[in-house]
């Protein structure tokens, strides 16, 4: 026979257990919730994303992005050696323009 004192005890058991299995649900719908509108961020990120990377990779009426980079890169190289070459041809013909102006002092 059950006791009233173990009667009590099941039936607060039964109660707190019911009260956890609550907030259980509870956080299970939130959780479900969370997770939905991270999945709706997720889809309309990998549309920006595959948006942008068409762009960059097959261009968008123009050439691809990459490419109109390496065409950039390889100007600035040029305008950079071209720039480099006027300064060693001054430097190099410098000593000699003033070394000639000293004699013809």
């Amino acid at each position: 026979m059950i006791m009233a004192n173990d009667k009590e005890l099941v039936e607060n058991f039964v109660m707190e257990f019911a009260d956890m299995m609550s907030g259980f649900i509870e956080d299970y719908e939130s959780y479900s919730d969370s997770l939905a509108r991270l999945e709706t961020n997720v889809k309309a990120l990998h549309k920006d994303i595959s948006s942008v990377t068409k762009i960059v990779r097959d261009g968008n009426g123009q050439p691809p992005l990459m490419t109109r980079m390496a065409i950039l890169e390889e100007k600035a190289n040029a305008e950079e050696t071209t720039e480099r070459k006027k300064w060693e041809l001054f430097l190099t013909a410098l000593p000699g323009v003033l070394a000639m102006l000293i004699v013809a002092l």
